[in-house]
């Protein structure tokens, strides 16, 4: 059958028109489709910013950073790495989880140039396709990377070379701004998750008691991790984000946008820390 040949990494040649699917299975074993996980309607009608300025020593570290992931991968493809967390996986986020801090944050820019009317819309419209494939990883060990997550990075400022052209780079934070950005909301050019915490005025943002979530507001975990609250029901709240835990599989290399804790969870729960509303 034909292919597209993709890029020659580690001595591999891949395959660039081959993906992982995350509902096709055959023998429990998820079956390589012959196709592309498609471009999200996200990006429709949301201009790319100026570049971030990344000190060369953050970029570098990054990269060494995603390099030792991969290659964690590749001699282990099924099996935790020197990134597991367990108490991440128990909260439906992706497992090999290695958090970026790029030492870099721009000043919040509010998005005029919006494709969804608020940020509920806009997950609700990326679960949908999510659903269909169009959010998952497919770098795990070196293999091509999924265009819609790289494409976040892209669309916010960031560099087309490097770690930000590997889907195997943490990309929580990547996510949330992209969403707010094409909600018309101030967002941030940064990659780091924990930055919502020390500097949350650049986001226009203000900590609230957990209990006291809202549909939007963002969440920050312990393991360093970033997600939107998506509902708040009787005391129990849901969480969509990017870089975390496909249902269909249980392998702690593997990426996607979810919903965790769909059936919910508490203000009580010792790995969420904190909550933070923005406003338009």
């Amino acid at each position: 059958m034909p292919y597209v040949p993709g890029a020659f990494v580690h001595g591999v040649r891949h395959i660039a028109d081959v993906y992982r699917s995350g509902n096709v299975f055959a023998n429990n074993v998820p079956v390589a489709l012959w196709l592309s996980p498609g471009s999200s309607a996200s990006f429709a009608g949301v201009d790319i910013d100026i570049a971030v300025n990344i000190p060369p020593n953050a970029q570098t570290e990054i990269a060494q950073q995603t390099d030792t992931l991969v290659a964690a991968q590749i001699a282990a493809p099924t099996a935790p790495n020197q990134y597991y967390k367990a108490e991440a996986v128990a909260d439906g986020v992706k497992g090999n989880y290695a958090p970026v801090d790029d030492q870099t944050i721009s000043t919040g820019t509010v998005s005029t140039a919006t494709n969804a009317s608020d940020i509920i819309p806009f997950l609700q419209r990326t679960l949908e396709e999510a659903g269909r494939g169009m959010w998952r990883e497919t770098g795990q060990a070196g293999g091509v990377s999924n265009k819609n997550i790289t494409g976040i990075w892209a669309n916010i400022g960031y560099p087309t070379s490097g770690p930000w052209v590997s889907d195997q780079t943490a990309w929580c934070m990547g996510f949330i701004n992209f969403a707010l950005k094409c909600s018309g909301y101030k967002y941030v050019q940064t990659a780091s998750a924990a930055a919502i915490t020390t500097t949350p005025e650049r986001w226009g943002a203000v900590q609230i008691p957990k209990d006291q979530a809202q549909p939007g507001d963002i969440a920050f975990w312990s393991y360093r991790h970033v997600n939107f609250v998506y509902t708040a029901n009787n005391g129990k709240f849901s969480f969509v984000g990017g870089n975390q835990s496909p249902k269909a599989s249980n392998n702690p290399n593997d990426g996607d946008v979810t919903n965790s804790w769909p059936n919910g969870t508490t203000a009580s729960n010792p790995t969420w820390v904190s909550c933070w509303r923005i406003t338009k």
